[in-house]
C-alpha cells in the first residue's frame, strides 16, 4: 500500500504536505543520535548538519538528553545548532581527540589550525568568515578537564549568536581571534582558564569589532582548573560588555584578572562586575574604554609578584565612571593603581575608589589619575597632588576648602581702584587633629606649615558636628595648635585644612 502524505493547510499561502513542513527544521534524532548519554552521537549530529547545510535548512534541533561525543562537532554558514535549554540539553566531549584541517585567513598571510580539543568548531572558508552561525539552548561539558580544549572555537566570523550556552570543564570556554557584528548573550563558562577569548592570532594587529557581551558570567571552579583571565581581551574595538560578572577567582598562588583588555579601543564595560576573586580587577594596555557602574566585593590582593585593583599602560587611557571598589579584605601584594607609561585614568565621581591596597601608586612618563567629584578636580602624578575647583565667585579670600596654586576667586563686589579677584600662590596644608569639646586646644599630626593667624578648619569640631572655621592664635608651627575659637564637638584625627596664600590680581580703574 502507498505511504499517505496529508496535506498540511495554511489559511493564506499554498498547501504543503507535512514532509515539506518538518523540512524547515531537523532533529539530530532523525539521524540516529540517541541522547541517552553513554551513546556516540558524533557521526549522527555531524550527519544532521551536513544534511542541513547541503539542503539550505537554518536549524538543527537537539531535543533534550545529554549527547556523547568522541571528536569535535562542526558548524558552518548559516547554521543554527539549537538544544531546548542549557539546563535540559548537554554535549558532552568524553575524549581530547582534536580536530582536523586548517583554513587561510587575512589573504592566505594566516592560517587557523583546528587541529583543537574543542567541543564545538565554527569552520570559516578559506580567507573568509563564518557567517549568520547560532549556537543556542546547550551545554557543552568535557567530561573530564584538559589544557589547550576550547567549549566553542570560532576563530573567524561575522553576525554570529550564541545564547543560553553553558560551557564547562575547558581550558577556554569561547575563543576566536577575528569576529565582528556578533552577540553573546545570556552564556556562562565555568571551571575554566579563561572565559571569553578574543585573541591575537599571530599578527599583532587587532581585529574584531561591533562586538556585544550581555549577561555573560564567568564562574571559576578553583577544584577544576587554576583560574586565570575572566574576559580576556586583544585587538577588539567599539564593542560592548553589560551586566556581565567574573566570580570565584581563587588560584592557589597569585591571582586572577576579571577583565583583561590589550590592544583594545572604545570598549565600553556597562554595569559589570566582580566577586569573591583574589587579584586585578581591570588590566588596560595600549588601548581605551570606558567603565560605568562596575562593582567589586570580598576581593582580596594577589599572593604572588606584583598586582593592582586597577592597572593601565603603555599610553592607554580608562574612564571609570560612578564605580564601587570594596576595599580589599586582604592587601596581599596589591596596590590600588598602577598607571604607567603616558597612561591616564580619569574617576568620575566614585562611588568608592579602589582601596584596601598598598598606597604608593606607579605613575610614570606622565603618568596620571584624576578624580572628578562634584566641581572639583583632583589630579595625582608623579610629582604630587593637585587640586583643580571651579573658578568661585568670593568677596574675599577664602578662609576654608582645599586650594592649590594657580586656583582663582573672583571678586563679587569689584569697585573703583580695587582688584578683580585673588589667585592662590601658595596651596592649603592638611594634617589631622584631635579636639575636645569646649576647648581650644588642637593636637595635630604635624603643624608644619600652619602659621599663627592663618585661617584653619577642623572637620566635624563645630557645633553638632559642623566644621569649625576659626584662626590659630598660637602654636602655629609645632603640634599643638590654639584656635581662636573653643571646638563645639569632640573630634579624633579629624581633617585638618588651611586656605592658603592669596594673592589680588587685576588691578580696576
Amino acid at each position: 500500500m502507498a505511504t499517505l502524505i496529508p496535506k498540511y493547510t495554511q489559511v493564506t499561502t499554498a498547501n504543503r504536505t507535512i514532509a515539506q513542513k518538518f523540512a524547515e527544521t531537523i532533529s539530530v534524532k532523525d539521524f540516529g543520535a540517541t541522547g541517552d548519554g553513554t551513546t556516540d552521537d558524533t557521526a549522527a549530529i555531524q550527519a544532521a548538519i551536513t544534511y542541513a547545510v547541503t539542503n539550505s535548512i537554518g536549524t538543527i534541533r537537539v531535543p533534550s538528553g545529554t549527547y556523547n561525543i568522541t571528536s569535535p562537532i562542526k558548524l558552518y554558514d548559516r547554521t543554527a545548532l539549537v538544544g531546548d535549554n542549557s539546563g535540559t540539553t548537554t554535549i558532552s566531549k568524553s575524549t581530547n581527540t582534536v580536530g582536523t584541517g586548517s583554513n587561510t585567513a587575512r589573504s592566505g598571510s594566516v592560517t587557523d589550525s583546528y587541529a583543537y580539543d574543542d567541543i564545538i568548531q565554527v569552520i570559516h572558508a578559506n580567507n573568509a568568515y563564518a557567517y549568520y552561525v547560532q549556537i543556542k539552548g546547550l551545554h557543552l561539558k568535557k567530561t573530564t578537564y584538559a589544557a589547550s580544549s576550547h567549549g566553542i572555537y570560532y576563530p573567524r566570523a561575522a553576525y554570529l549568536k550564541f545564547e543560553d550556552v553553558w560551557v564547562e570543564n575547558v581550558q577556554y570556554g569561547m575563543y576566536t581571534y577575528d569576529t565582528f557584528m556578533s552577540s553573546i548573550r545570556n552564556c556562562m563558562v565555568q571551571g575554566v582558564a579563561y572565559g571569553y577569548t578574543h585573541a591575537n592570532d599571530g599578527t599583532g594587529n587587532g581585529t574584531g569589532t561591533s562586538m556585544v557581551y550581555q549577561n555573560c558570567y564567568v564562574n571559576f571552579d578553583n577544584t577544576v582548573a587554576q583560574p586565570s583571565i575572566g574576559f580576556n581581551l586583544f585587538g577588539l574595538s567599539y564593542s560592548n560588555l553589560s551586566s556581565c560578572g567574573v566570580d570565584n577567582g581563587t588560584p592557589a598562588t597569585g591571582g586572577i584578572t576579571a577583565y583583561y583588555l590589550s590592544t583594545c579601543n572604545t570598549i565600553a564595560i556597562s554595569g559589570c562586575g566582580t566577586e569573591s576573586s583574589t587579584g586585578r580587577v581591570i588590566y588596560l594596555a595600549s588601548g581605551s574604554a570606558s567603565v560605568t557602574g562596575l562593582r567589586t566585593y570580598r576581593y582580596t590582593g594577589s599572593t604572588l609578584a606584583t598586582s593592582a585593583t586597577v592597572w593601565v599602560e603603555s599610553n592607554s587611557t580608562l574612564t571609570l565612571t560612578e564605580c564601587k571598589f570594596e576595599t580589599l579584605l586582604s592587601a596581599g601584594v596589591q596596590y590600588n593603581y598602577i598607571i604607567n607609561d603616558g597612561s591616564q585614568v580619569i574617576e568620575i565621581n566614585p562611588q568608592s575608589s579602589p582601596n584596601g591596597g598598598d598606597t604608593f601608586t606607579a605613575y610614570t612618563s606622565s603618568a596620571a589619575k584624576t578624580t572628578i567629584t562634584g566641581t572639583s578636580t583632583t589630579k595625582v602624578t608623579s610629582n604630587g597632588t593637585y587640586n583643580y575647583q571651579a573658578y568661585p565667585s568670593l568677596s574675599a579670600t577664602p578662609t576654608s576648602g582645599t586650594w592649590a596654586v594657580g586656583n582663582i576667586i573672583y571678586n563679587t563686589v569689584p569697585a573703583s581702584a580695587g582688584y578683580i579677584g585673588w589667585v592662590c600662590t601658595s596651596a592649603s596644608d592638611t594634617t589631622t587633629g584631635t579636639i575636645n569639646s569646649g576647648s581650644n586646644s588642637l593636637a595635630v599630626a604635624s603643624g608644619v606649615g600652619i602659621n599663627n593667624g592663618d585661617s584653619i578648619t577642623v572637620a566635624g569640631a563645630g557645633a553638632a558636628g559642623a566644621a569649625l572655621v576659626t584662626t590659630v592664635s598660637s602654636g602655629g608651627g609645632t603640634g599643638t595648635l590654639i584656635l581662636g575659637t573653643n571646638a563645639g564637638t569632640s573630634v579624633v584625627s579629624a581633617a585638618v585644612t588651611t586656605p592658603g596664600t592669596w594673592k589680588t590680581f587685576g588691578l580696576i580703574s
